[in-house]
């Protein structure tokens, strides 16, 4: 049975990077698009004799502004992948769980905003860092946010928030809103595979009524 859960957690791992990469590649596809759509106007703003005075070339400057725009949304996702990608390198490291959680949050936006459904966050300040597996408590937390965006109405909104104890840190998910069914299938994990996962955190996992969920993790394995 542990083989079988160590592959289903391989398996896990895999759709994870494999999902977030697919989302990454739509959004930069997205934003080329548009990129590559503004410079074809100019171009034939240029072609017509259309910018040979300053007033002239007014037309041009919403496309130019327009380009500099998905430039830096290209340049905010990228960095996020780049940080991601760089977070399978080190399966145990002391990092700050806001980072990840804003991370996943950004490198999910696509899908949420698929479903129509709201990410939001609501972070303790001043929360320490703790030293655990980064990459493993993003699968995680995909996972639980998944499952989530599989079963909330449109319009519904879901909530990451944080705080701290003295030994622990707690990361609770809220969602509002209508619940479409209380199964799910779409290859989620099986609940052995998540408490696989939160045990090698060193954390625990409690699902409450209300539909809310709620990992505790300690601020060190020590």
């Amino acid at each position: 049975m542990h083989n079988e859960t160590e592959q289903a957690l391989r398996n896990l791992q895999l759709i994870f990077m494999g999902k977030i990469l697919a989302g990454f590649t739509h959004e930069m596809k997205n934003y080329l698009a548009i990129i590559k759509e503004s410079s074809g106007l100019m171009q034939d703003l240029i072609s017509m004799g259309k910018s040979s005075s300053k007033k002239d070339a007014q037309p041009l400057v919403p496309s130019l502004q327009l380009i500099d725009e998905q430039i830096d949304r290209s340049i905010h996702i990228l960095n996020h992948l780049n940080r991601f990608a760089h977070r399978m390198d080190r399966p145990s490291s002391s990092f700050l769980v806001h980072d990840i959680l804003d991370e996943l949050m950004v490198l999910m936006s696509r899908f949420a905003n698929q479903k129509k459904i709201i990410l939001e966050k609501d972070f303790q300040k001043n929360i320490p860092a703790i030293i655990s597996d980064p990459a493993r408590l993003q699968c995680l937390i995909y996972c639980l946010i998944e499952e989530k965006l599989n079963r909330l109405d449109a319009g519904s909104k879901i909530t990451l928030q944080t705080s701290s104890s003295k030994d622990h840190i707690l990361i609770r998910l809220v969602p509002k809103g209508t619940t479409l069914n209380k199964e799910t299938e779409n290859g989620l994990p099986s609940h052995e595979v998540l408490q696989e996962i939160i045990r090698d955190l060193h954390g625990e996992i409690a699902h409450e009524k209300n539909e809310e969920i709620t990992i505790k993790l300690p601020l060190s394995q020590e």
